[in-house]
């Protein structure tokens, strides 16, 4: 049995992988089993990423798990948060699968510019529609106009919550974490862009070109939300990465 923690994006919750966890489920003789254990994302009160992923870490790593292979998925901002739980217990993971994830960096200006940005959505959080909410959010330039697959839950989400997500795991806060990812002892790592998306394909080949353990997979006709816009192929990939983690 393989354990994948699955760590959501922005605007969404735990619900995002339950598609990912059927298709899995339906190929079980295809491949060792694999349990889907989508992660809760709460803000801390205090502190951001790095106290989310130690917290992380520390519930983890006292849980015992079957034939000893855990590992670590992580979307957008899932994947930030992911990067935060490799570097600080990467013994805790048997690997990890990272899709259209930042590591960070900029300059002080360009980080500033992006604390200011995600204040406005957690002010927006608070006090928007959720409708104009997601539909602006939907919107960006990093999706390319496509439409949302993930499933969201109806009547939206805990408006508090969602705005100190934005607070809490600002990318204008989060150190560069490549000077880290390369000196972490990593399991393999796959980072996963989809063939549209060119701003994180671009960092996928930094990242495997800097990072010995990082590989980078490029998944075609899929744009930023590769998990659920190339859903069958997201879920083949998974079945092969992980059959080789437990091949003897």
């Amino acid at each position: 049995m393989v354990e994948l923690h699955c760590l959501h994006g922005t605007f969404q919750t735990p619900v995002a992988w339950a598609d990912l966890a059927d298709r899995l489920a339906e190929h079980r003789a295809s491949g060792p089993a694999v349990r889907v254990l989508p992660e809760e994302i709460d803000p801390p009160d205090r502190g951001g990423a790095e106290v989310w992923a130690g917290g992380l870490c520390r519930r983890v790593s006292v849980l015992p798990v079957d034939d000893g292979v855990r590992v670590l998925l992580g979307y957008s901002l899932g994947g930030r948060l992911a990067m935060h739980a490799l570097i600080a217990c990467p013994r805790t993971w048997s690997a990890a699968i990272l899709v259209a994830a930042h590591p960070g960096g900029g300059t002080e200006a360009e980080r500033a510019k992006r604390r200011k940005r995600d204040a406005v959505w957690a002010e927006r959080c608070r006090r928007d529609r959720w409708e104009d909410l997601l539909s602006d959010w939907d919107a960006q330039p990093v999706f390319g106009g496509r439409a949302n697959r993930a499933a969201r839950l109806p009547g939206g989400f805990d408006r508090e919550r969602c705005a100190r997500m934005f607070e809490a795991f600002s990318r204008g806060g989060q150190a560069d974490l490549r000077p880290r990812l390369l000196a972490a002892p990593l399991p393999p790592v796959l980072y996963v862009t989809g063939a549209d998306d060119a701003r994180y394909g671009a960092l996928g080949d930094e990242l495997a070109e800097l990072v010995p353990a990082i590989t980078h997979v490029v998944v075609p006709g899929a744009g930023h939300r590769v998990p659920w816009e190339r859903a069958d192929d997201f879920a083949t990939m998974i079945r092969g990465f992980v059959r080789e983690l437990v091949r003897p």
